[in-house]
């Protein structure tokens, strides 16, 4: 699949997620329908082909949450449902948003004035070896 097509079809599945269910609802008909024909040109009833494809295919359900799982657009949708769940969790215990706020600011600011401290470090040894020479 082209990448704009690729993206127009996961723009459609976030902003239209009803319709891109029903889409995929579809394709999945699509193929036991197909599966069953096969099955009836095989010489089974109606009845047993579409059992047949069925049986073959699987969990519809699992089917269609497997097509939903796949694509980029799946990945954006969770990172959504993660951050506004950050926001509710942060709105509800503010102050434990505070708190985390103010180690990682801490954290930041050790590993920055380590840094510092070992860059000073070879840059002291390194123009005591310059000087040797």
């Amino acid at each position: 699949m082209s990448l704009w097509r690729e993206l127009a079809r996961g723009l459609r599945g976030l902003i239209n997620r009803p319709a891109a269910d029903r889409d995929i609802a579809d394709e999945v008909e699509q193929y036991v329908d197909e599966a069953a024909a096969s099955f009836e040109a095989r010489g089974l009833s109606p009845e047993e082909a579409r059992r047949a494809a069925l049986r073959e295919l699987g969990s519809v359900t699992a089917v269609r949450e497997q097509v939903r799982a796949y694509g980029w657009e799946n990945i954006v949708e969770t990172t959504l449902a993660d951050v506004r769940y950050a926001a509710r969790r942060l709105r509800r215990y503010p102050i434990h948003a505070l708190v985390a706020a103010l180690i990682a600011f801490a954290a930041v600011a050790a590993m920055q004035t380590l840094a510092q401290q070992i860059n000073n470090a070879f840059s002291t040894i390194g123009s005591k070896l310059t000087s040797a020479l």
